[in-house]
């Protein structure tokens, strides 16, 4: 039942709880002057906003300048057809099935999907492309295989370098702690992070534009 629907009494008690537990959890606020008693323990934030819930998982490399480690469980892996939607002026990258692929074996690309997760505690699927039908494989991939191998148990972030056709890896220099993983299963995270990316017929927008049809 929405607040505003409420008896009178239920709404003042649940109003009166709710301000209870914020005092609870800021006790100096009503009474002092000093800074030092406003801040915020990650305790307070959650008696404040509550749990919160994973909405979004990204697909690709985090940004070069963010350091990340990749889940050492080999279990918590896939392999994929993905296709890049934004050559196709479509956003983020999509599922393919491999059914579908026949149609379009030149715009997918098998990889390996594994968890990573940031010093920000923000986690991405990263693809990591897998050799060719003909068995090539490109520096750029394998210098990123590598690294997704050195990330298990040590802070690195990647910078591509253009001369040497592949990334540079860097490994943090400070003691940083171990990562923090988010509570969803694998499974899970591939759930959220390709909801609404699942190209399962050849009548998906994608497939028909690439076919001609539309």
């Amino acid at each position: 039942m929405a607040a505003d629907n409420l008896p009178r009494e239920g709404h003042q008690e649940t109003v009166s709880a709710l301000v209870t537990n914020i005092a609870a959890a800021f006790p100096h606020q009503s009474t002092s002057d000093s800074v030092l008693d406003l801040r915020v323990t990650p305790d307070a934030v959650g008696a404040t906003y509550g749990k919160a819930i994973l909405v979004d998982v990204a697909i690709g490399k985090p940004a070069k300048a963010y350091f990340w480690r990749t889940d050492p469980n080999d279990e918590n892996a896939t392999t994929l057809y993905t296709l890049d939607g934004s050559k196709q002026g479509a956003e983020g990258t999509y599922a393919v099935s491999p059914a579908i692929v026949p149609l379009i074996p030149d715009h997918v690309r098998l990889v390996t999907i594994r968890p990573v997760v940031t010093t920000q505690a923000v986690t991405h699927l990263l693809p990591i492309p897998l050799p060719g039908p003909d068995g090539r494989w490109n520096g750029w991939h394998q210098s990123l295989a590598r690294a997704v191998e050195m990330a298990k148990s040590r802070w690195i972030r990647l910078s591509p370098n253009q001369f040497r056709g592949g990334y540079d890896v860097f490994e943090a220099i400070g003691q940083l702690p171990e990562p923090q993983w988010p509570a969803e299963s694998f499974e899970e995270l591939l759930e959220i992070g390709f909801r609404g990316r699942l190209i399962t017929s050849e009548d998906h927008p994608l497939i028909q534009q690439l076919l001609g049809v539309a």
